[in-house]
């Protein structure tokens, strides 16, 4: 309850934690937040070659929504997985990433990884829609889940900030 405390008394600090991350991530880039679907994609090309062209794995279609294109099929496991590990991976370094900040300054520590939560739960939402469009162009039964798909992304948010 501490840290829930803490976490809302420095709100204004990890709002702007966050735009600085978001904002400092494609600057000076000519695509901007285009590349962030640059990851996804190509280990979306990568492993669908490796397992639907050499290995042969046809997956089932899934039983309510009917999906059987291998490459949106992995697509749908592959957001939330780099969604998790770029979390923990950049929430770990923040601290030190930010030494010069928390040597002058006293806040709560626990914004920093709260502020890489944010930046790279921006960035999966701007992949997100994308793999939306994308199911719906496909005519893959999607609406009904979206409740569902943010609530389980909350709590992923939450389980990869505490490991960051």
């Amino acid at each position: 309850m501490r840290y829930l405390k803490e976490v809302l008394e420095s709100r204004e600090l990890l709002a702007n934690l966050t735009l600085r991350e978001i904002r400092g991530q494609y600057k000076r880039t000519i695509f901007g937040q285009l590349w962030s679907l640059v990851n996804p994609l190509a280990s979306m090309l990568i492993y669908t070659l490796v397992f639907a062209f050499i290995l042969r794995v046809q997956p089932e279609p899934g039983d309510p929504s009917g999906l059987n294109i291998f490459a949106v099929w992995l697509l749908c496991g592959l957001l939330p997985w780099t969604f998790f590990s770029n979390v923990v991976q950049q929430g770990m370094g923040s601290i030190l990433g930010n030494v010069g900040l928390v040597q002058k300054v006293y806040f709560s520590r626990i914004v920093l990884p709260l502020s890489k939560v944010g930046s790279v739960g921006y960035n999966w939402l701007f992949e997100m829609g994308v793999l939306v469009v994308v199911l719906a162009l496909v005519g893959a039964f999607v609406w009904p889940w979206l409740p569902l798909v943010l609530v389980t992304m909350i709590l992923l948010a939450i389980f990869a900030a505490g490991l960051a």
